[in-house]
């Protein structure tokens, strides 16, 4: 009984580990990109206006996202719709850094919001079936907020930091 129970908490450890650091890697792409989109749409010549819509448009997609892939994680399964997640980050970076023109980065906000959903709130609703009763009371979700909120903070610094200018050469280039 004893190797079971150890066998059984190296996996949940194991487990929340890596959803941990799924969760924190698209917090820290949300960071980044947040900041610097409204520079980047700028910098490619658009108007207030454009920039309003891009960034109302990740929001409206997450909310009109949420139900459909709630219902789709409890029959397909949160893993994979977890990895469908990471995939709209790099779609979305992707999109972002090819964009020619300010519309083109429309597309890339959209994989945001799409990516928003599956990582946070399907990452929230995986991390509930990964624990289980007195567990959830105590270490997994006490301490998810904390360990979500350090890659938010550290990468809404860096994005605002880079979005001010006062970033390397390249990056400043890369905004012009």
């Amino acid at each position: 009984m004893e190797t079971a129970l150890v066998g059984y908490r190296s996996a949940l450890g194991r487990d929340l580990l890596s959803l941990y650091l799924f969760v924190f890697i698209a917090d820290t792409l949300a960071g980044l990109i947040a900041p610097s989109l409204p520079v980047y749409a700028h910098a490619l010549g658009s108007s207030t206006l454009t920039i309003g819509i891009l960034n109302s448009s990740a929001g409206m997609t997450a909310l009109l996202c949420a139900v459909p892939f709630g219902i789709a994680s409890d029959v397909v399964g949160r893993r994979p719709l977890l990895l469908a997640g990471m995939l709209a980050w790099a779609l979305a970076t992707l999109t972002f850094s090819l964009a020619p023109t300010a519309l083109l980065l429309l597309p890339g906000s959209i994989f945001v919001g799409v990516a928003t959903i599956l990582s946070f709130a399907i990452g929230a609703a995986c991390l509930g079936d990964i624990t289980s009763g007195r567990e959830r009371r105590y270490t997994p979700l006490g301490s998810c907020p904390r360990r979500w909120a350090s890659g938010s903070l550290s990468a809404r610094s860096s994005g605002d930091w880079r979005a001010s200018g006062s970033a390397s050469p390249a990056v400043t280039r890369w905004q012009r």
